[in-house]
């Protein structure tokens, strides 16, 4: 976090420091910090194995992709050119 808020520090110097960057940049630590937490807890229930936990890790990650992608993507991919030449 301190190496965020230098960050942020100097850019504010610079003039284009905006409240959103702020906002998303912090979220950004705060689960960073959630997902090491979560890996230290979880990794012990795993046996330890990293591979099972990516494992599980991309499962949960193309059940909870697939719906927002479905329903904010098809319609761009439908509508693209460049995929059905």
């Amino acid at each position: 976090m301190f190496g965020y808020g230098s960050g942020v520090n100097i850019e504010g110097s610079f003039g284009s420091l905006s409240v959103v960057g702020a906002f998303f940049g912090i979220g950004s630590s705060v689960t960073c910090a959630l997902n090491s937490i979560m890996t230290a807890k979880c990794l012990p229930k795993l046996d330890g194995s990293v591979w099972r936990l990516t494992f599980y890790n991309n499962v949960n990650a193309i059940v909870l992709l697939i719906p927002p992608i479905l329903l904010f993507e098809t319609k761009a991919l439908y509508n693209s050119k460049e995929i059905f030449k």
